[in-house]
């Protein structure tokens, strides 16, 4: 679900801002946390220069690309931890 909002927005034509936006904006509330629609904005507000915009979305996009960074590497050194651990409550 959460793919076709992005799919739609990104295939509006002729280009209407407000529909690009509404797709967005029913994309998060679907997925508040996915990062491409926050990617997705960035540019679409860079291209219309609306730099404002720009700015508040691509404070988002940073901050759900850092989590994203996080999680993965805590799940990498989670899973290379557990054989340890288990080694130790063996002993």
């Amino acid at each position: 679900m959460i793919l076709k909002e992005i799919e739609l927005a990104r295939n509006v034509w002729p280009p209407n801002i407000e529909k690009i936006l509404e797709h967005y904006e029913n994309a998060k509330k679907i997925m508040p946390s996915n990062y491409q629609i926050y990617k997705d904005k960035v540019r679409l507000f860079y291209v219309l220069k609306e730099y404002k915009k720009f700015h508040e979305e691509i404070q988002f996009c940073r901050f759900f690309h850092l989590i994203l960074n996080v999680k993965y590497f805590l799940f990498q050194n989670l899973t290379k931890m557990i054989p340890m651990i288990q080694t130790c409550l063996d002993l």
